[in-house]
């Protein structure tokens, strides 16, 4: 099944449904963005083949950080001390 709707418009959609919703308590937002974390580091290759696959020639570190999560994520993992450097 196929949507009409633009990007905006779902994003619009998402965000009005999130806040009709309960909010969520602050540990347990905590504790979906670690395992949200834990699935990046551990899928982090394949996802990175997959965004190659699709653009091709983005290094593999800089396919995982940039393309999947954005700058947002690869900003907090390098204040983590865990980001890669390109090679």
């Amino acid at each position: 099944m196929t949507s009409s709707l633009s990007t905006q418009e779902i994003f619009e959609r998402a965000r009005a449904a999130s806040r009709q919703s309960a909010e969520v308590p602050l540990a347990q937002r905590h504790d979906r963005l670690a395992r949200l974390q834990r699935l990046l580091d551990e899928n982090e290759a394949a996802l990175a083949a997959a965004v190659d696959a699709d653009f091709g020639g983005t290094c593999s570190c800089c396919a995982a950080c940039w393309a999947i999560c954005g700058a947002t994520w690869g900003a907090g993992r390098a204040r983590a001390g865990r980001a890669r450097r390109c090679t």
